[in-house]
């Protein structure tokens, strides 16, 4: 009917409890909330610090497979159609672009 729903309480708060228990399930949760933010900190920390953080870098398995790569039979053939289907790729989106504008 457009009125305001009574809001629940969530899990865990003391109603009707004493103001101490009140007051040390608050201290509680700041302490807990603190250490939540200083892990997330770290973890971001870590993330920003790694060498690949970089989304211009090569994953790890890609490096790999550069250097594998050239060992393999047929190696050179593949990497040469690869190039000549990135060229035809690019000249048809280039094409279609010039189609639509």
């Amino acid at each position: 009917m457009g009125g305001h729903a009574r809001r629940r309480s969530a899990p865990g708060k003391l109603h009707g409890a004493a103001p101490a228990d009140k007051a040390e399930w608050r201290l509680r949760r700041m302490t807990l909330n603190r250490e939540s933010a200083r892990r997330s900190r770290a973890r971001k920390q870590r993330h920003l610090e790694e060498p690949r953080a970089c989304h211009h870098q090569a994953p790890r398995w890609q490096l790999r497979a550069r250097c594998v790569a050239p060992q393999r039979p047929g190696a050179a053939l593949v990497r040469l159609t690869n190039a000549r289907l990135r060229a035809e790729r690019a000249i048809t989106l280039r094409q279609i672009y010039t189609a639509t504008a």
